[in-house]
């Protein structure tokens, strides 16, 4: 009797993953349980790409996302494999309460159904107009607009100017004229295409059978000592696992010989080459040109992608200088707004009690610049934290200079989903086609949250 074949997924791989993001790290998590051996190429001194916590005088300062959004089976069974579990903090009940910041102003956007009728953002015109939104047809060019367009079409104007286009400002700090519908918001696109409406979606898909993976209730989490503790908790397991981590990695090389790819590389000034069954890259697609690929495969479209600059600016302030509550998850400047920032965080107020900032004082995280305003960002370092200091003493009634200042400058930060990125996901698509055991991983390609992140890692 001839012996079964023995399945794909039952041959172990040695597996080279370029770069020691979220996405890499989830990736190589999943493979090594899988049985592979994997080997971790990053050319930084540290893991976790943009994910890092800087503690300082009592303050605690993210350099990426200050929080994560858990909403996912998947992603709550990951940090319980991570032991990263009773380390979570979950955010103050007060998150679910954001400001929009109007004429020097902010006022909370309605998150209730009480709140819509006596909000001060939104004109009893614009809630009329909300209203029609189950009645209006489904746009012709849905797969193809922008996100504006498809805001303007179904909600109307108002709704761009000081709510849906805010948030956009928020996640991407990016251009709604310029940002891809489809493929920015895709379970939203598909909500609208399977039912026209985005009201009349919410309550169809009610009687729909749920997704497994989908938490009853999501929340908002970060850990005791910021976000570094994920890449931190991932470099532990992996390393337990055998998981080969290089760090300080330059000079990458990659040739296709027969059935494995080589690997090229210059590790500790000392020029190296390993053979791989499968290489999965994972940097950031505007880092892709420091990779030297065959020459027949060419990344024109991904090499493009736009990265605005972003700056992160962790202010502090003792409480009593601050006039507002802060009773929420930040403020967003409305699309009208003439100001400098794209919105602020109240990360002191978003996790209370656990050491964001000093008794008796408070932290916000200002962002600056972003696809609608990158050159505010070449200001130096005084003239940013001036700026930012400006626009939230008019908003939040600040009487006293900042007593904190913590500084992150990001020159390529948030890869935009604008259109024509669809010409890089057919691009990536081709190239892994004929390049079998090649594959392309990253924010750029499946969401750039944290969630998706993880999520994206585990299904390569």
């Amino acid at each position: 009797m001839k012996p079964s074949p023995t399945t794909a997924s039952t041959i172990k791989k040695n597996i080279a993953i370029l770069g020691a993001g979220i996405t890499g790290l989830s990736a190589a998590y999943a493979l090594m349980k899988q049985g592979h051996s994997v080997t971790i190429f990053e050319s930084s001194a540290k893991l976790g790409g943009a994910m890092d916590t800087i503690i300082k005088d009592g303050y605690l300062a993210e350099t990426g996302p200050n929080s994560i959004m858990l909403n996912d089976a998947r992603v709550s069974t990951l940090l319980d494999e991570l032991h990263l579990t009773d380390r979570i903090i979950k955010a103050d009940r007060s998150s679910a309460k954001r400001f929009i910041i109007k004429k020097n102003k902010i006022a909370p956007m309605p998150y209730s159904i009480g709140s819509f009728l006596i909000n001060k953002i939104l004109t009893f015109p614009t809630l009329l107009r909300l209203a029609r939104e189950p009645f209006i047809p489904k746009s012709p060019n849905l797969d193809d607009q922008s996100f504006a367009q498809f805001v303007r079409h179904r909600l109307g104007n108002n709704m761009l100017q000081y709510a849906a286009g805010s948030f956009v400002n928020g996640i991407y700090a990016g251009d709604p004229e310029k940002l891809h519908f489809r493929l920015a918001f895709p379970r939203m696109h598909k909500l609208v295409n399977d039912h026209r409406s985005l009201i009349l979606s919410s309550i169809k898909t009610k009687k729909l059978p749920k997704d497994p993976n989908k938490l009853k209730k999501k929340e908002i989490i970060s850990f005791h000592n910021g976000t570094q503790e994920l890449p931190q908790a991932f470099e532990k397991k992996l390393t337990q696992l055998g998981c080969n981590i290089l760090t300080k990695v330059t000079n990458i090389k990659l040739e296709k010989n027969n059935n494995h790819w080589t690997h090229h590389f210059t590790h500790h000034t000392q020029k190296q080459q390993q053979d791989f069954d499968q290489v999965i890259i994972t940097i950031p697609s505007h880092r892709l040109s420091s990779i030297q690929l065959p020459s027949h495969i060419n990344l024109k479209h991904t090499k493009n992608i736009y990265h605005p600059p972003v700056t992160s600016i962790l202010l502090g302030y003792k409480r009593s200088t601050v006039k507002h509550p802060l009773d929420g998850f930040g403020m967003l400047a409305s699309l009208p707004e003439k100001t400098d920032i794209l919105g602020a965080l109240f990360t002191s107020s978003l996790f209370p009690n656990h050491h964001r900032a000093p008794k008796n004082h408070v932290a916000i995280n200002v962002m600056l610049g972003g696809s609608r305003n990158p050159d505010i960002t070449k200001l130096s370092d005084s003239d940013l934290i001036k700026t930012a200091h400006q626009e939230l003493s008019k908003t939040l009634g600040i009487s006293a200079k900042p007593l904190f200042q913590h500084i992150t400058k990001w020159q390529k930060a948030i890869p935009q989903v604008n259109i024509g990125h669809e010409l890089a996901l057919q691009e990536l698509s081709e190239i892994e086609i004929s390049n079998p055991g090649l594959k392309f991983a990253g924010n750029y390609r499946g969401g750039i949250s944290v969630g998706d992140c993880l999520i994206n890692g585990m299904n390569i």
